[in-house]
């Protein structure tokens, strides 16, 4: 997937135990557009370059791995410890950047927003983009007259 001139990257900087973890668990990263074939390669020298839908993936896959029962049956297991620490940092970088984009509502004139039936705000009885008040359209077959 290419990046779009507005898509953040985000350096992040994995080593030690979280990288042999983290590596443990690129199998459930298949279809992740690279990442796992990034992160079998990568050696923590260098902050790892990841974009949103990177973030996401790996959100995902740390949380399939923590909820392993076979792998950690116990939260004191060391890796647990150690891949929590990792699903924290990541979801900290996340939140940072995304969370209030999410929560907020779609933006104006967004086409999820119209077919979830929401009153969008510039279609609003004479609500112009700033909400400013708009004279009303001219009806088809009528002609606008023009104030002097």
């Amino acid at each position: 997937m290419k990046p779009g001139r507005h898509d953040l990257r985000h350096q992040v900087l994995i080593t030690g135990a979280e990288l042999h973890e983290l590596q443990r668990y690129t199998a459930l990263m298949a279809e992740s557009f690279g990442l796992d074939r990034r992160i079998e390669a990568y050696r923590g020298i260098r902050p790892l370059s990841l974009y949103r839908w990177d973030l996401e993936c790996l959100l995902a896959a740390l949380g399939i791995a923590l909820a392993d029962q076979r792998r950690y049956p116990s939260p004191d297991a060391a890796g647990y410890q150690v891949l929590q620490t990792l699903n924290t940092r990541l979801q900290a970088e996340y939140d940072a950047h995304y969370r209030e984009r999410s929560l907020k509502s779609p933006p104006r004139g967004h086409r999820r927003a119209h077919m979830a039936g929401e009153t969008i705000p510039s279609q609003q009885d004479g609500a112009g983009p700033e909400g400013e008040e708009r004279a009303p359209r001219a009806v088809r077959g009528t002609p606008s007259r023009k104030a002097k």
